[in-house]
């Protein structure tokens, strides 16, 4: 599925002030962004530079969720550029981190990263099983749990909001349920822009985002690349694709 795997070993360690791949974004903001009149790339260092900048600090201020909103909004609309450079010819510029068009679908750059480092605003250090990027964008996190613990998809998705720096109260209906587990630091920067969640376990995963609970988490049945069709039928059965995609 054109997923290039890389090893966290391989990428080093993120922290809060670039919580993205910034080459590959870097290098998929010259492909994906071309002047309409020629087709032509019109990105130079400065506009990029500014554009990443944009996607990596939307602020926290407000919580983890009111910025995911809003890095969500830029993912999918794009960042006005005020006085791009020469070469756009404009006053401004709707620069994509994405592209969206399924005609230029492999313009886009696909990466998992297993065993992700990262460093919190607090210097406090975590290790994520796995990330996928796209274009250098963390989109998705999947955590693994042994299946050998009592309630192995519950005490992932702890982890998760744990990682997201959302946690869930860990209440009589949330409580871990293996004593020797302790709850990861929180890495809020890296999931402004995180799409979907993933807890997984042997041969079960279950899918949310970073306000789902455990019980809002919707067991993932498929387990093999499939034809788009049936897979679209599939992710509107699972409430993740509106009803006319």
């Amino acid at each position: 599925m054109r997923w290039q795997h890389r090893s966290g070993a391989d990428v080093g360690t993120l922290d809060a002030g670039m919580p993205l791949l910034k080459g590959e974004l870097a290098d998929a903001l010259r492909r994906i962004n071309l002047r309409a009149a020629d087709g032509v790339p019109w990105m130079d260092r400065d506009d990029i530079e500014r554009s990443i900048q944009e996607l990596a600090s939307v602020p926290l201020g407000q919580g983890v969720f009111t910025a995911n909103l809003a890095a969500t909004d830029l993912l999918l609309n794009g960042h006005v550029l005020n006085a791009p450079s020469a070469e756009h010819g404009g006053p401004s510029a709707t620069v994509q981190y994405i592209e969206w068009d399924p005609d230029r679908v492999d313009l886009n750059d696909f990466t998992v990263v297993d065993q992700l480092r990262f460093v919190n605003s607090s210097g406090e250090l975590s290790i994520l099983d796995i990330v996928l990027f796209v274009n250098g964008i963390p989109l998705a996190a999947v955590e693994c749990k042994s299946p050998d613990l009592a309630e192995p998809i519950r005490e992932a998705v702890l982890d998760l909001r744990h990682y997201a720096g959302d946690p869930l109260d860990e209440d009589d209906d949330d409580v871990r349920t293996s004593a020797e587990a302790t709850a990861p630091a929180g890495v809020p920067e890296l999931f402004r822009t995180v799409q979907l969640l993933v807890a997984a376990s042997g041969d079960t995963a279950h899918l949310g985002t970073i306000s789902s609970t455990p019980a809002h988490f919707h067991p993932w049945r498929s387990i093999q690349p499939e034809e788009e069709s049936r897979l679209r039928g599939e992710l509107r059965d699972a409430g993740l694709l509106a009803p006319d995609d």
